[in-house]
C-alpha cells in the first residue's frame, strides 16, 4: 500500500505541475488538463515498459518519479506559475445561486449522498462483475505476471483484442496491491472529468451559474451515470474524454494556444485506447471539428484542423495504438480479428439500419430502477417487435444471433439507461433544440444543436455497422451523455414545474438508485456485516455470489463456480505450476487472483498444443473435456472431409457463425466464427495424465429445459507429479 501510495504522489504532482504550466489562469482548463495529464502518465509509463518486458512495481515507481521530477523542472523553468484561483469569489458567487434557487441545495445533497456511498463501496467492493472476471480485469494479471502488455494465447477474444487503456489504470493499482481492491476509483475520477467539462461547454454559451449546476447536477443523476460512479464499465469515462476535447477545441478556437490543441489531441487519443466506441463516434467528430473551424476562421478552416490532426497523430501513436498494432500484427486487422468483428456487424445490408435506429428509440423507454420493469419492459419488447413485423420490416439480425430478446430490469452498470430521463427530458430537448436551431441561429443555438446532431450521426452509424443487441444500450447512453449542455433550455422560468419535477427525479434518483445496485445493494452490505463479516469475506462473497437481504454468510449459494475450482486449486502446494484450457467467456478471474497466493496458472489453446509443453505443468485442468475459442491464431491446419482436425488425442473442428463446419481453413479463414476442440482418452494417454478430482456444477436451466453444467477435471502429470 506505501509504494502505490508514493506511486500515485508522483503521478498526481506531475499532473499538477503540467496542468499548472499549460493553463495557470483557467480552473476548468487547468482541471481538464489534471485527469487528462495524470492518464496519459499511467498509459505511457506501462507501455514505454511493457517493451522491454519490464512491468514491475520498482519500474512503475522509477519511471513515476522520474516525470514527476521532469515535471518539476519543467515548472521551474517556466518560473512555477500556479493557479490562480478567487476561492471566496467563487464561494460567494455558489452561494448566491443557492439563495436564488432552493432546488439546487436538494440537488447537491443528494450529489453529495450518492458520492459518499459511492466512495464507501469503493472502499470495500472488489472490482468484479461478470466482463471483468472474464476479461476486463483478469488480462491485467497477466500482464502484470509477463511483464509487458503484449498479446498471449488465450480463448477469449475481448481479453486479447480489445483497447488497453482503461485496464492499463486496473494493471496500476493491483501491481502494487496485489489484490483487484479499490478499482472504481477510476470511473469515479471519470464522472467528474466529465461533470467539469460538461460545466467547461455550458460557459462558452454564455448562461448564468445557477443553469450551469442545474444542467451539471441533472447529469450527475442519470441512472446510467449513477451506476458509473462505482463499477467498471467505461461509458462515462468515454464521454468526459470526448466532450473534454470538443470543450479543449472550442476554448483553442477562441485562445490560440497549442496547449489547447494539443490536450484536445490527447483526450480523444486516450478515448480510442479506452474502447472501441470512439471509432463509431469519429465521423460524426470530425464533421463538427470541420463546421466548427469552418464557423470559427471561415476561410481558414483547415489551419487548425491540420494541426489538430498533426497532434493526434502524435497522440494515437503514443498513447492510443499499441493494442492496434498488435492486433493487426496477429490477425490482420487493427481493431481485431476478422470473425470477432464480424460476430457484432450488421450483415443485412443499409435497410435494416432504419429498423435497428427503430429499436433504439425504445432503449429511451426503459426503467430497471423499478420492480415494475421486467413486466414493462416485456410489453415494450412485444410492441416493437410486433410492429416490425406488421410493416414487415428488415429485421436487422440475419445470422448475427444478436440478443434482442433481453429484457432490462437489473440495476446493474450492463443493463440501466436513462431511466425517466429518457422520455420525459432528452427526447423532448432535442427535439426543441433542433426546432429551435431553424428558428434562431446565435452561436448559443448552433452549438448545442451541434452536439445532438453528433449523437444522431453516431446512432445512424452504429445501426449500420453494428447488429442490434439489447446490451447496445451502453454505447447509446454513452453517446447521449454527449448531448447533456442542451439540458440548459429547461431551466426557465417558463417551464418552472417541469424543472420541479426534473430536480424531483434527479433527487430521487442520487438517493435510491445509489444504494440499490443490483450486484451491491446497501441493505445486503449491512446484513452481511451485522452477522460480523470482514472485509475479506465481504469481498469473498461479491466475488462468488450475491448480497441479498436474507443472505447467510456462512451458508450462500454460489453463482460463479470459478470460486469452487479456485478452492480446489488451494488444496494443492503454490509451487505446483497449473495450465487450464480456458475457454471463451470464462470467468477467470478466481483462479487467476491465486497468483498473488503464489500459483502460476497458465491458460493454453487445444487447437495449439504442438506449442504447449504439457511437462511444464503438475496439474492440467480440463472443463467438459473441451474448449471452445474465439481465436483463432493458425490457420494452416488439415481439415477431413468433415471439417476436423485431430492432433495428439485433441479434435477440432472450426465453424462459420451460423454453425456450418470449415472445410478449407486456409480458403475460409474469413468465415471462421470460432473453434470448438475436444479432449479425449489418447491426449490423456499420450501426456501420462492421472485423474485427481472430478466435480460437476449444475449452472441451471437452458431454454429448452435442458440442465446446463459443467464439470472440471483436474489431472495429475506424471511426468511431472504434483508437489505435495
Amino acid at each position: 500500500m506505501l509504494l502505490l501510495f508514493c506511486s500515485i504522489i508522483f503521478v498526481l504532482a506531475a499532473s499538477y505541475f503540467v496542468a499548472n504550466i499549460l493553463d495557470s489562469k483557467n480552473i476548468v482548463n487547468n482541471i481538464i488538463f489534471f485527469f487528462i495529464s495524470a492518464f496519459a502518465n499511467i498509459v505511457l509509463t506501462f507501455e514505454v515498459l511493457s517493451l522491454f518486458s519490464g512491468i514491475t512495481t520498482s519500474n512503475v515507481l522509477f519511471v513515476n518519479c522520474l516525470f514527476a521530477l521532469i515535471s518539476i523542472l519543467w515548472w521551474f523553468a517556466k518560473k512555477c506559475p500556479v493557479l490562480r484561483y478567487d476561492i471566496k469569489d467563487g464561494f460567494r458567487r455558489l452561494l448566491n445561486s443557492l439563495k436564488l434557487d432552493k432546488t439546487l441545495i436538494y440537488l447537491m445533497l443528494g450529489f453529495l449522498f450518492a458520492c459518499i456511498i459511492s466512495l464507501v463501496l469503493i472502499a470495500i467492493i472488489p472490482g468484479v462483475d461478470v466482463d471483468s472476471s472474464s476479461y476486463r480485469v483478469v488480462r491485467s494479471l497477466f500482464w502484470i505476471e509477463h511483464g509487458n502488455l503484449n498479446q498471449f494465447p488465450a480463448a477469449e477474444a475481448r481479453m486479447l483484442m480489445f483497447p488497453i487503456n482503461s485496464e492499463v489504470l486496473y494493471a496500476w493499482f493491483i501491481l502494487f496491491l496485489k489484490s483487484d481492491s479499490f478499482l472504481f476509483i477510476f470511473n469515479f475520477c471519470g464522472l467528474w472529468l466529465f461533470l467539469v467539462s460538461v460545466y467547461g461547454i455550458l460557459s462558452q454559451i454564455t448562461i448564468s451559474l445557477r443553469k450551469k449546476l442545474w444542467v451539471v447536477l441533472i447529469s450527475a443523476s442519470i441512472p446510467f451515470v449513477i451506476l458509473r460512479y462505482t463499477g467498471l464499465e467505461t461509458g462515462v469515462i468515454i464521454a468526459a474524454l470526448v466532450l473534454s476535447c470538443i470543450y479543449l477545441y472550442i476554448e483553442y478556437l477562441k485562445n490560440y494556444k497549442n496547449s489547447l490543441c494539443f490536450m484536445a489531441a490527447l483526450a480523444l487519443a486516450l478515448g480510442i485506447g479506452t474502447k472501441t466506441t470512439v471509432i463509431l463516434m469519429m465521423p460524426a467528430i470530425v464533421l463538427w471539428f470541420i463546421w466548427y473551424s469552418i464557423y470559427c476562421e471561415k476561410k481558414y478552416f483547415y489551419k487548425p484542423i491540420i494541426r489538430f490532426s498533426l497532434y493526434f497523430l502524435i497522440s494515437f501513436l503514443l498513447f492510443a495504438s499499441y493494442n492496434y498494432v498488435s492486433n493487426f500484427i496477429n490477425y490482420g486487422h487493427f481493431i481485431s480479428a476478422l470473425n470477432v468483428a464480424k460476430g457484432h456487424s450488421n450483415t443485412d445490408g443499409f435497410l435494416s439500419t432504419f429498423s435497428n435506429l427503430y429499436r433504439y428509440i425504445f432503449d429511451f423507454f426503459a426503467f430497471p430502477e423499478f420492480r415494475w420493469s421486467a413486466e414493462l419492459s416485456s410489453k415494450i419488447l412485444r410492441l416493437r417487435e410486433g410492429l416490425l413485423t406488421l410493416i414487415n420490416a428488415n429485421n436487422g439480425f440475419g445470422k448475427t444471433s444478436a440478443i434482442y430478446t433481453f429484457v432490462h430490469y437489473t440495476v446493474s452498470s450492463a443493463s440501466s439507461s436513462f431511466g425517466f430521463f429518457g422520455p420525459l427530458l432528452f427526447i423532448p430537448a432535442y427535439i426543441y433544440t433542433v426546432y429551435k436551431s431553424f428558428c434562431v441561429k446565435n452561436r448559443k443555438t448552433l452549438l448545442l444543436v451541434s452536439l445532438v446532431y453528433i449523437f444522431l450521426v453516431t446512432v445512424f452509424i452504429m445501426s449500420y455497422k453494428l447488429a442490434f443487441m439489447s446490451y447496445n444500450i451502453r454505447f447509446i447512453s454513452t453517446f447521449v451523455l454527449l448531448t447533456v449542455p442542451v439540458l440548459a433550455y429547461f431551466y426557465n422560468k417558463r417551464y418552472g414545474f417541469y424543472k420541479v419535477l426534473i430536480s424531483f427525479l434527479a433527487i430521487w434518483y442520487m438517493f435510491a438508485l445509489s444504494v440499490n445496485v443490483s450486484l451491491y445493494p446497501v441493505k445486503g452490505l449491512l446484513n452481511a456485516f451485522n452477522q460480523g463479516a470482514t472485509l475479506d469475506k465481504i469481498r469473498e462473497i461479491e466475488e462468488c455470489s450475491f448480497f441479498t437481504e436474507d443472505l447467510d454468510i456462512n451458508n450462500y449459494k454460489v453463482r460463479d463456480v470459478f470460486c469452487m475450482v479456485n478452492k480446489s486449486i488451494k488444496k494443492f502446494r503454490p509451487e505446483n505450476r497449473i495450465l487450464y484450457f480456458a475457454s471463451a467467456e470464462d470467468s477467470l478471474m478466481p483462479i487467476k487472483r491465486l497468483m498473488f497466493e503464489g500459483y502460476r496458472i497458465d491458460v493454453a489453446l487445444a487447437a495449439d498444443i504442438d506449442k504447449v509443453n504439457i511437462d511444464d505443468y503438475n496439474i492440467i485442468i480440463t472443463c467438459n473435456d473441451s474448449q471452445t475459442s474465439a481465436v483463432i491464431w493458425s490457420f494452416d491446419k488439415e481439415l477431413d472431409k468433415y471439417g476436423y482436425n485431430y492432433n495428439k488425442g485433441i479434435l477440432c473442428n472450426y465453424l462459420s457463425p451460423d454453425d456450418k463446419f470449415i472445410k478449407k481453413l486456409s480458403e475460409e479463414r474469413d468465415l471462421v466464427d470460432k473453434s470448438t476442440c475436444y479432449f479425449n482418452k489418447e491426449f490423456y494417454k499420450n501426456y501420462n495424465l492421472k485423474l485427481l478430482n472430478k466435480t460437476t456444477y449444475r449452472l441451471g436451466s437452458r431454454e429448452d429445459g435442458s440442465v446446463e453444467r459443467k464439470t472440471f477435471k483436474l489431472y495429475e502429470n506424471m511426468n511431472n507429479p504434483v508437489i505435495r
